[in-house]
């Protein structure tokens, strides 16, 4: 944790201009973490600040052989060389930067603790007044070498088209929009700006052109990464013996899924696919696989229904997930669909996926889906990401039921959520990765065709429409999952509701055994949740977790006592609690802390600080307001988040943590001098 904290030290100190106090900074972090690439990066643009021109370039060489894909590195190399007086290398370097991210923008950029980009727009803090028009001059010579290569480009493909070189001419075209990919994101919002303005045939030639320009962008990347693009010419005869070869083969396709909570529920879901596994024998050779997090009980869940398990800690969840899809490689397969344990798809759906990878498309999912709270009986279609919501999005797959061949998982390594840390935002990290290699968000005619291992694959993020394609994907929400599905039933454009029955479209696509055990479910959620009301009201319902006086006890000459506690979503800094005393927790209604303590890890932010607040009342406690803060941070309240981190340390001040989350809220308010403070304290705190 120390290095973390000492990361954001330097890091809060560049922000404050004070370039050599971060650099001693940065290197404290490198001695501790010689491989870390962002740091190395930070350290080398600290020492460029600080005009110490060689180290930098260390610093930022070593920073790309780290990591060779930063087009940020290298952009920064090149302004160090320029300076150094190393002109041609610097255009070499600059023209790298571009290779790997053509649409990079062209402003001086750092990365900041945990990978994320932030763009220097200005330097009002630094003490050397005159850099400002040494950075505005470095950029102009960026840009002359960004508007040279592009205009070699634009004479190169009229000189093709004036000789009838069509191909060529193409190509060039192609790679100066893929040094400007804004323009994809431009074209859609044009077409949502048209259409409510009423301008409908303006819309649609807008929405047709995004595919197009899509095309062109993904058509430059396909060719880097994955071989020749072919543009018009049929498939050879060759190309069609191998097609009706995997016609008649078997594919192996894996069904995998993470597990967590919700055993009754679980169990439907997993004994559904089980029961595909047996329906579709013969025809595809179904793989079934979960990750779960809760020992012998989900690993007897899952292997009662069929499922090969594996163990994995519940979070991150990127890194659960990441675990998964590594092991799906075990299983040579074909391709591997995605679920969630709560997703049901149709078996239909498998079907077409199982067609889809036999004409060698490498990926493809659903636009819209189903969302089902059973114990309502309430179902919504989730039409998907629309021009009302997000036009750059328009045809994106939703995360349920996504299909990756083996020839994509090949590409990616059998890992997709590598090093991410996050529990939310899986399904748009994946998209991101998807983009990287040159997966834009196409439909099938405009996916790009390219020769791999000497068959023609289709290329593209390409969604279809359940409607479409005859098929169906239902989400099942009830009790603990219900905040999704109101998030849902808030963006849905379509929600079906009576005179439909839900159950009518539910059993058109599932079995009636699966059917019945979802409205057994639906009958038992509602009994329980009645249960539990009136148990609340007589005060009888006991804490799920384990006694905390029980865990504190026979250590009260400790003059420290770890708790240790599940790590909360997005929280960065917390894997212990401290408490100074039992003491500490005389009076605490143990039963609202544990619950507060779940109402967090469910990202039930709201309730949480409810109940905190209402601890507080009663009991005066840092870990309670360490608490408190968390659920104000997440719920973006950071300036009384600030106040509760303080009142945390005041009444502990070897409390770390609260030093440390306090120092991430002052960044967010971009306060730095406040952050610089609140890490030292930090530091300071974990010495003693």
């Amino acid at each position: 944790m120390l290095g973390k904290v000492r990361h954001h030290l330097g890091y809060a100190l560049s922000k404050l201009g004070r370039w050599d106090e971060a650099v001693v900074e940065y290197r404290e972090v490198v001695e501790i973490n010689p491989k870390s690439a962002p740091v190395r990066h930070q350290l080398g643009y600290a020492l460029s600040r600080l005009e110490r021109w060689g180290e930098a370039a260390i610093e930022l060489r070593k920073a790309g052989e780290l990591s060779p894909g930063s087009a940020e590195v290298w952009q920064e190399l090149g302004d160090v060389l320029r300076e150094l007086g190393e002109r041609d290398e610097a255009v070499e370097v600059y023209r790298q930067a571009l290779e790997i991210e053509p649409g990079l923008v062209r402003e001086k950029l750092v990365t900041q603790p945990g990978d994320k980009v932030f763009t220097h727009k200005s330097h009002k803090n630094s003490s050397n007044s005159s850099r400002v028009t040494q950075d505005d001059r470095i950029k102009s010579e960026q840009s002359l070498v960004v508007s040279l290569y592009e205009e070699r480009l634009f004479k190169s493909a009229q000189s093709h088209l004036l000789k009838q070189e069509y191909d060529p001419a193409i190509d060039k075209c192609s790679s100066i929009i893929a040094a400007n990919p804004i323009i994809t994101d431009v074209f859609p919002v044009l077409g949502s700006a048209y259409q409510k303005n009423n301008q409908l045939q303006k819309a649609e030639a807008f929405l047709k052109t995004t595919q197009h320009i899509r095309n062109l962008i993904a058509t430059k990347t396909v060719e880097k990464i994955w071989g020749p693009v072919i543009r018009r010419s049929p498939e050879s005869e060759n190309d069609k013996i191998v097609d009706r070869q995997k016609q008649k083969s078997i594919n192996k396709i894996v069904i995998y899924t993470c597990v967590w909570r919700r055993p009754e529920l679980t169990r439907i879901v997993l004994s559904y696919y089980s029961g595909l596994k047996k329906e579709l024998s013969g025809k595809i050779q179904l793989e079934l696989l979960a990750v779960g997090s809760e020992g012998d009980a989900s690993r007897k869940l899952c292997e009662d229904c069929g499922f090969d398990y594996f163990e994995y800690a519940n979070q991150p969840l990127s890194a659960k997930w990441e675990y998964g899809i590594n092991r799906c490689a075990d299983y040579d397969p074909d391709g591997v669909i995605i679920v969630g344990s709560d997703d049901l798809i149709s078996q239909n759906l498998i079907e077409f996926y199982d067609s889809q990878l036999k004409n060698n498309m490498v990926f493809c999912g659903l636009k819209d889906g189903y969302f089902f709270d059973v114990s309502q009986e309430s179902l919504i279609l989730w039409t998907g990401y629309s021009l009302q919501t997000d036009p750059t999005r328009v045809g994106e797959t939703i995360g349920m039921g996504r299909c990756l061949s083996r020839v994509l998982l090949d590409k990616l390594g059998f890992s997709i959520w590598k090093g991410l840390d996050i529990n939310r935002g899986l399904d748009g990290a994946m998209s991101q990765k998807l983009f990287q290699l040159g997966l834009q968000i196409l439909d099938y005619d405009n996916c790009v065709v390219a020769k791999v291992d000497n068959q023609e694959v289709r290329i593209g993020h390409c969604g279809f429409e359940m409607a479409e394609i005859g098929v169906c994907a239902v989400d099942i929400k009830f009790a603990e999952n219900l905040t999704d599905f109101e998030l849902y039933e808030k963006w849905s454009s379509s929600p079906v509701v009576p005179p439909v029955n839900p159950w009518d479209i539910v059993e058109k696509y599932l079995p009636h055994s699966i059917v019945n055990q979802l409205k057994e479910l639906a009958i038992l959620t509602e009994k329980t949740q009645h249960q539990e009301v009136t148990k609340k009201d007589k005060g009888l319902i006991a804490s799920p977790y384990s006694n905390l006086q029980e865990l504190l006890e026979g250590h009260q000459s400790l003059s420290e006592r770890v708790i240790l506690a599940n790590s909360l979503q997005a929280s960065e800094a917390l894997s212990k609690i401290i408490c100074t005393s039992k003491k500490d927790f005389n009076n605490l209604n143990e039963q609202d802390f544990q619950e507060g303590v779940l109402f967090l890890q469910e990202s039930k932010y709201e309730a949480a600080l409810k109940l905190f607040k209402g601890l507080l009342d009663e009991n005066s406690n840092y870990v309670l307001y360490y608490y408190l803060g968390e659920c104000l941070n997440h719920l973006g309240k950071w300036k009384e988040a600030v106040e509760a981190y303080k009142e945390s340390n005041r009444l502990n001040p070897k409390f770390v943590n609260s030093y440390a989350r306090c120092g991430d809220v002052f960044m967010k308010l971009e306060q730095w001098d406040s952050a610089k403070n609140q890490f030292y304290q930090a530091v300071s705190a974990s010495l003693l």
